[in-house]
């Protein structure tokens, strides 16, 4: 990874890959954009949707950090690109058809200034329906053998 000078203290950039999200993207965006947490960048990365996804996008330009791919990449090859582009101390990755707390990054922020040790951090989540009835809920707990764990498989919910 290329670090930049650019890098702000407790700046964190959310990425969020997107591809054909047109349902869902505006209510995952301003879920972001109205964070209680407010030093952050919004990165989406349009992978070459075929939807109307961009033109939902537009009336945002002034608030995200807006990149198109050419191609279609797909969602690791979006998010890595992302991730380029970020001036963040921290990376939060979010998707196009989930709904962050108003407190989320606030939250995940102090925990991470607070545990120094911590380099991955997810959270527990509620899956919800079309209509947000929830479905599932999930509760993280501290793991144990999380980096072996890690070399198999993601034990993480990624937009955590």
């Amino acid at each position: 990874m290329n670090f930049k000078n650019t890098i702000k203290p407790n700046f964190i950039s959310v990425i969020m890959p997107v591809y054909n999200a047109s349902l869902y993207i505006q209510e995952a965006v301003d879920s972001i954009l109205n964070q209680s947490y407010l030093n952050f960048e919004l990165i989406i990365v349009n992978d070459s949707s075929t939807d109307d996804t961009k033109q939902k996008l537009y009336s945002y330009q002034n608030k995200i950090v807006y990149i198109e791919n050419e191609t279609n990449l797909g969602p690791a090859n979006s998010l890595n690109k992302g991730i380029l582009a970020s001036q963040g101390e921290f990376i939060a990755i979010m998707h196009a058809d989930d709904i962050a707390y108003e407190n989320r990054l606030k939250k995940q922020l102090a925990y991470l200034i607070d545990n120094p040790h911590i380099d991955v951090l997810g959270t527990g989540y509620v899956e919800i329906d079309e209509q947000k009835n929830a479905l599932r809920e999930s509760i993280y707990h501290e793991l144990k053998n999380y980096e072996l764990r890690l070399l198999f498989n993601n034990i993480f919910c990624h937009p955590t």
